[in-house]
């Protein structure tokens, strides 16, 4: 332990962090924010669902419109849903999870260098 005391090792843990769930990377505090897991209110009209995207478009004076949120439910469907419709759908997100980082072209560019320059050659 070289002198510290074995306590020291958790002291940036919070009572949130022991009943966070595996899956989770921190609270959402009811926030609409990109990973927030939205648990449904009515399994009969929508699944549960992750928030994968936002989009917001300012007007050319500067005020902000209206937040658009793309949810995934957790049967693969994926739509553009205002806040209110969020509101409408789901209760508010305890959770935020964490969101793969999608693979891009220039990854597989790298990926293929990579291999032909210090693995087998690319035929």
């Amino acid at each position: 332990m070289q002198g510290k005391p074995y306590i020291g090792f958790f002291h940036d843990f919070t009572i949130t962090d022991l009943r966070k769930p595996y899956w989770a990377s921190g609270p959402a505090n009811g926030k609409y924010v990109l990973g927030a897991v939205l648990p449904t209110r009515d399994g009969r009209r929508t699944g549960n669902a992750k928030i994968m995207a936002t989009c917001g478009v300012d007007y050319a004076d500067g005020t902000p419109s209206q937040t658009n949120y793309l949810v995934k439910t957790d049967g693969g469907n994926s739509r553009w849903l205002s806040g209110a419709e969020l509101e409408e759908l789901f209760y508010p997100p305890e959770w935020v999870a964490y969101i793969a980082k999608r693979q891009t072209h220039d990854d597989d560019v790298r990926a293929a260098l990579f291999s032909g320059l210090f693995g087998k050659p690319l035929q």
